[in-house]
């Protein structure tokens, strides 16, 4: 597999590799604080692995005393 290839992860790599589960990660894509690079012609959510781990990765440290939209808020005005 080249190294292109590692970049893109279907949705269940992407919850495979992060330990959460594949509907938190559609929840999260459901509210714009986790974006897909693309979906492939069957519906497949496909994302960036740096890109969704950075976005998770913010998700995560404004979660201790937020809510997801007030997370989503915070997002949206950097």
């Amino acid at each position: 597999m080249s190294t292109k290839n590692k970049e893109k992860l279907k949705i269940g790599e992407l919850a495979k590799d992060t330990g959460l589960p594949v509907s938190t990660i559609r929840y999260y894509t459901r509210l714009g604080l986790l974006k897909e690079a693309y979906r492939t012609p069957g519906g497949v959510r496909v994302f960036n692995r740096r890109k969704a781990l950075r976005e998770l990765k913010n998700i995560k440290a404004k979660s201790g005393s937020s809510s997801l939209k007030s997370i989503k808020e915070l997002l949206e005005k950097r």
